[in-house]
């Protein structure tokens, strides 16, 4: 599977149970920003917002290229509010 960097993706379903006990996040909720293609991994960066509206992320994070999946506008409405914070925060330059 081809990855685009800089791009918004979430964590395929099959795998939320690995990484949620590997991370210690909510998979279903994060966002994940590839940032440099290692072959078939991305390092990466999680996002995410807690129940309390706070945001957070990890940093550094390798994901097998597999394991991810873009992000649909229209269905992961959540993840796309992350990603215009992200972006808003960041001013859009990464």
């Amino acid at each position: 599977m081809s990855i685009e960097l800089n791009k918004p993706y979430k964590i395929n379903t099959t795998k939320h149970k690995r990484y949620d006990a590997h991370y210690h996040i909510h998979s279903a909720k994060a966002l994940v920003i590839p940032r440099r293609s290692l072959g078939n991994e991305s390092l990466s960066e999680i996002r995410w917002q807690d129940t309390d509206g706070g945001f957070h992320f990890v940093d550094n994070v390798v994901f097998l290229n597999e394991n991810l999946a873009p992000v649909n506008v229209f269905v992961d409405t959540g993840l796309m509010d992350i990603w215009e914070h992200y972006h808003s925060e960041e001013g859009g330059s990464r």
